[in-house]
């Protein structure tokens, strides 16, 4: 399969949405932590344009997209999603070098990464380690930090 990287349009902010909440329901978490979640899973048309988001094209379908922010040499990665029958087959690590060429072409020096725990194991395979733990919700949850040295 042929995957091509562009920058996401503000016009794509519902179908990103989409796509995360789609990719974070495939870890069977309970419908009810969604309420608590859906604001960080909506992709608006004015986060799109003031972050750095790529999506990954297959003939012309979006099959899963990453964003990033940048705090002075720090970026830290806002989404990393893949919509859930396209997982698997590299797309993630094709958007995980975009932002890590990107990244290095900005003279970035890190990439801070608040993981699903169920993703910290593909950061680790890109090269990031774990540096610390955040609270999330619901309560008790935490969230593994990585971040990967550029």
């Amino acid at each position: 399969m042929k995957i091509s990287i562009r920058r996401a349009c503000e016009t794509e902010a519902d179908k990103l949405s989409e796509i995360s909440l789609a990719a974070k329901k495939y870890w069977g978490y309970p419908e009810r932590f969604f309420e608590q979640w859906n604001d960080a899973l909506i992709i608006s048309p004015e986060f799109i344009v003031s972050n750095n988001v790529w999506v990954a094209v297959h003939e012309n379908e979006i099959l899963g997209f990453t964003a990033i922010s940048i705090k002075e040499s720090t970026a830290e990665l806002e989404h990393m999603w893949v919509i859930p029958k396209h997982m698997k087959k590299g797309i993630g690590k094709i958007l995980m070098k975009t932002v890590i060429g990107y990244c290095e072409g900005s003279g970035i020096e890190s990439l801070r990464i608040e993981s699903d725990p169920n993703a910290r194991g593909f950061y680790e395979k890109m090269g990031a380690r774990l540096v610390d733990y955040v609270e999330s919700k619901p309560e008790p949850r935490k969230l593994p930090v990585l971040k990967l040295e550029l």
